[in-house]
This record gives structure tokens, sequence and C-alpha cells, in this order.
């Protein structure tokens, strides 16, 4: 699970130029990701679901990933 976050780590943005995601220490959006799972494609073009926690203390399953309409752009 570390290896992908890290692979994945940076500011995520919509072909608008919006921010949508936040990847960075273990954490998506601020929320602490518990588990990494269901994998397909290439770290360029690529998707895989998350369990995170979150402040509510309720846990939610997210997708992410990389395809024609989202792009990264890494944090410096």
């Amino acid at each position: 699970m570390t290896k992908v976050l890290n692979l994945m780590e940076g500011d995520w943005y919509d072909t608008n130029g919006n921010r949508v995601l936040q990847i960075a220490g273990g954490y998506i959006n601020g929320c602490r990701v518990l588990a990494a799972y269901d994998f397909a494609g290439a770290s360029a073009n690529g998707v895989g679901c998350f369990d995170i926690l979150e402040s509510t203390g309720s846990l939610r399953s997210i997708s992410a990933g990389t395809s024609g309409t989202r792009t990264r752009t890494a944090s410096s």
C-alpha cells in the first residue's frame, strides 16, 4: 500500500484545473488510508480502490486513478 501511495503522491487535478485529490504521507484529502486494493493498469494509466477513515470516524471506499479525464501534477 505504501508503494502505491508514494507513486500517486501529489496534487491531482481534473481537466478544468480544479484540485480534486491531495495524496501525501499515507493520507488522501486529509483522511488516513487504511487499505489499497483492486489495482489495474499501469502507473501512467491505472486505477485502484482505497479505504479511508474520515474525520467522523466512518470508513469510506473510494477509487482513484488516471484516465483521459484525470491528470496529476506532483507537488514540490
